[in-house]
C-alpha cells in the first residue's frame, strides 16, 4: 500500500505547486515500480518452487507407474493361471493339491499416482502463474493418471469377492461345482477388467517421459483379443457386413465418412 503525505510547507508559487506534483509523480512511479518489481520477483521465486515440486512429483508419479505396468502384466499372468486351475478343477472335480496343474496366486498391487503437488498449485493458485501450455500439459497428465487408478478400484473389489473362499477353506480342491463355476466366471470378469485397466496404462505410456512400456497388445497377455481382430484383417468380407452398420451410423448422425472408429483404432494398436 502506497502512502502519500502532504507538504509540510504551505506552497505559494505555481512553481512550487508544479515541482511539488513532479515530487509526488516521480515518487509514486518509483514506489509502484519498487512494489512491481518485488512482486516479479515473488511470482518467480513462486513459479520455480512450484516447478519443482511438481517435477518432483511427476518423477515419483513415473516411477510408480513402470511398476503398475509391471505388475498389471503379472496380474494377467496370475489370473489365467487361476482359471486354468479351476477349470481342471471343473473336469475333474475332488483333484488333492498336489495334483493340480499348478498354484493359485492371489494378489492385488497397484500404486496410487501422488496429486499433492498438483492440488497445492492448484488451491494456492500458484498454476495460473504458469504457462498456458504448461497447464495444459501439466491437467492431461494429472487426469489421465487418474483416470488411469479409478479404472483398477472395481478389480480391487473382485479380486477380494473371488478370494473368499478362504474364509471357508485353505484348499480349493474342496469346493463344490457351483462354487468352482462362479470362481471361473469371476475371474474370467476381473480378466477382462484387468485388460482394460491396461489399455489406460497404455494411454499414460504415450506422455512424455513416461514411455517406453509395452504396446497395448503387449499389455494384454491371455487376452485373445488380438488374435480375433487379426482374423477380422484376414477376412475383410465377413467384416463388410459390420462395417456397412458402423457406417450407417456415422450417416445417421451426420458425421464425416473418414471419423475415425473403433476398426482404424483396434487394427493399427
Amino acid at each position: 500500500m502506497l502512502d502519500v503525505h502532504p507538504p509540510h510547507e504551505a506552497i505559494h508559487t505555481r512553481k512550487g505547486f508544479i515541482l511539488h506534483i513532479a515530487t509526488i509523480t516521480i515518487g509514486l512511479l518509483i514506489a509502484i515500480g519498487l512494489e512491481q518489481t518485488v512482486e516479479y520477483f515473488h511470482h518467480r521465486s513462486v513459479m520455480r518452487e512450484t516447478r519443482e515440486a511438481l517435477a518432483e512429483e511427476k518423477q515419483e508419479n513415473i516411477r510408480r507407474f513402470h511398476k503398475n505396468v509391471a505388475l498389471h502384466v503379472m496380474q494377467m499372468g496370475y489370473l489365467h493361471n487361476n482359471i486354468r486351475i479351476f477349470e481342471f478343477l471343473r473336469e475333474y472335480p475332488g483333484t488333492p493339491q498336489e495334483k493340480l496343474p499348478g498354484v493359485f496366486y492371489w494378489t492385488i498391487g497397484t500404486q496410487e499416482p501422488l496429486e499433492t503437488a498438483w492440488s497445492t498449485a492448484q488451491q494456492t493458485s500458484s498454476v495460473s502463474l504458469l504457462p498456458r501450455a504448461e497447464v495444459n500439459a501439466l491437467t492431461e497428465m494429472y487426469t489421465k493418471l487418474e483416470y488411469s487408478w479409478h479404472t483398477y478400484q472395481p478389480i480391487f473389489n473382485a479380486l477380494g469377492r473371488s478370494a473368499d473362499y478362504f474364509t471357508r477353506t485353505a484348499d480349493a480342491s474342496t469346493l463344490s461345482p457351483a462354487e468352482i463355476n462362479t470362481e471361473i466366471e469371476q475371474l474370467m470378469g476381473i480378466q477382462a477388467m484387468e485388460a482394460v485397466y491396461g489399455d489406460t496404462l497404455s494411454w499414460v505410456g504415450h506422455l512424455p517421459e513416461f514411455g517406453p512400456v509395452p504396446d497395448y497388445w503387449q499389455m494384454l497377455p491371455f487376452y485373445h483379443m488380438h488374435e480375433y481382430y487379426q482374423w477380422v484383417t484376414a477376412h475383410p468380407e465377413v467384416a463388410a457386413r459390420s462395417d456397412a452398420d458402423l457406417d450407417a451410423a456415422k450417416v445417421h448422425a451426420g458425421l464425416p465418412a473418414d471419423t475415425p472408429d473403433i476398426r482404424s483404432m483396434l487394427m493399427h494398436k
